[in-house]
């Protein structure tokens, strides 16, 4: 026998085609279809964190707000910008106290104010004046090393500024006064080191206190 439907030889006593499923018979009706079972979606499954987890995400916050805290509340000192200034200070010191003028064996140094005429100050002992911007430069040094003050980083910068600026003026005196009084003599063979360190001096201590008022501005 074979299916009127697909043509397929199927046997007599069969009821339904065995390719198609179509009813070979009248008083049989074809099997119903089975609906296909529905799958519920995939869930995601929640995993309870451990002890451990739970542990470390309440600390995180705490120790969050506690560096904030401490680096908030905590202000930086600059120990190194207050030994560059005390040293450049000293420097300053130093130079009034080693020769400014050397001449046939007999020294001057800035407190010999007889040696240097038409200074500054109108007596020729600029070399206190020196030594006292240094001593004062030096002492408003000391809050590098407490607690950063703007306004005592720039006093340190107007003594260094101002020891250097009168130690400067008076080599340009002192050389003016050699070269007037011994003509075409070689300026350099009656100069001592002194005033030299005390520019150099007062030029460091400046330079570094106005780093650390830029420093210490902007904090």
């Amino acid at each position: 026998m074979f299916c009127s439907q697909c043509g397929v030889e199927v046997a007599d006593a069969a009821a339904f085609c065995r390719k198609c499923g179509a009813s070979l018979r009248d008083d049989v009706a074809p099997p119903a279809p089975q609906p296909v079972e529905q799958q519920p979606p995939a869930q995601q499954v929640y995993q309870q964190p451990t002890p451990q987890q739970q542990v470390m995400t309440q600390q995180r916050p705490a120790a969050t707000q506690t560096m904030r805290h401490t680096l908030g509340a905590t202000k930086p000192v600059q120990p190194a910008i207050g030994v560059a200034v005390m040293i450049g200070s000293a420097l300053a010191v130093i130079g009034t106290m080693v020769p400014w003028i050397d001449f046939a064996g007999a020294t001057a140094n800035g407190f010999d104010g007889g040696y240097l005429t038409g200074s500054s100050m109108g007596d020729g002992n600029d070399g206190i004046v020196i030594l006292l911007l240094g001593l004062a430069a030096g002492a408003l040094a000391v809050h590098y090393f407490m607690k950063p003050n703007p306004l005592l980083s720039l006093g340190s910068l107007i003594l260094g500024a101002a020891a250097a600026g009168v130690a400067g003026y008076d080599l340009v005196r002192l050389i003016s006064d050699i070269r007037d009084g011994c003509g075409g003599c070689n300026v350099m063979d009656y100069l001592g080191f002194g005033l030299y360190v005390s520019i150099a001096g007062g030029a460091i201590a400046a330079g570094a206190a106005f780093m650390g008022f830029r420093r210490e501005g902007s904090m």
